[in-house]
């Protein structure tokens, strides 16, 4: 059963800077992000995760 837009968005809140850092044991940031974005394209309009996209890398200016 796919998950719901409430979850993904809670999903995507959940990302931090160490997540995407090389130097932090397991990071596993890019994954979760290109898995979730998968996700969330899966979805009727997915443009309404746009927002959610954007605070991402709003909190993270750092990482690439």
């Amino acid at each position: 059963m796919p998950r719901t837009f409430e979850q993904i968005l809670a999903d995507l809140a959940t990302l931090k800077a160490e997540d995407f850092d090389y130097h932090t044991p397991g990071f596993d940031g890019n994954e979760r992000l290109y898995a979730l974005t998968a996700e969330l394209m899966t979805l009727p309009e997915p443009e309404r995760g746009i927002r959610a996209l954007f605070n991402v890398m709003e909190r993270m200016p750092e990482p690439d």
